[in-house]
């Protein structure tokens, strides 16, 4: 340990030229690189899996995911949104706060969105308004 720790001390301006060196490489190279988004390019062609997302994204341009935001309704009206994007054919999964928190924490937290939200006239357009986004 002693010999790599004086090794080290020694030839400190060597490793100093040797890691910009390499440092430099590094952000030129950062260039180079390309990110591949694409879910289906390592799939095989006759995947059902590859033929299904490419039709979901030529069709919708998307992927299979879907976020919503509901303006001017208040717990009671979200959970009954949430039960109807449920129902919707096609849907396996919808998550919002009731999947996370307990119905007596969701009515402190709307005690509290509306003790918070006293005076104000438009949620969505006065910035010191909460809202919930599902």
């Amino acid at each position: 340990m002693r010999k790599f720790s004086t090794f080290i001390v020694k030839q400190r301006l060597w490793i100093t030229i040797v890691f910009a060196l390499c440092m430099v490489a590094s952000a030129v190279g950062a260039f180079f690189v390309e990110v591949n988004y694409a879910d289906t390019v390592y799939l095989p062609s006759d995947s059902s899996l590859k033929q299904g997302l490419d039709t979901m994204y030529s069709e919708f341009g998307e992927g299979g995911n879907a976020t919503v935001m509901l303006s001017g309704a208040d717990i009671e009206e979200m959970m009954a949104f949430k039960s109807d994007v449920e129902s919707v054919n096609g849907v396996s999964s919808v998550i919002w706060l009731d999947d996370i928190f307990l119905s007596e924490e969701l009515g402190f937290i709307r005690n509290a969105l509306d003790k918070y939200n006293e005076g104000v006239e438009d949620p969505l357009t006065d910035g010191e308004a909460v809202k919930f986004l599902m």
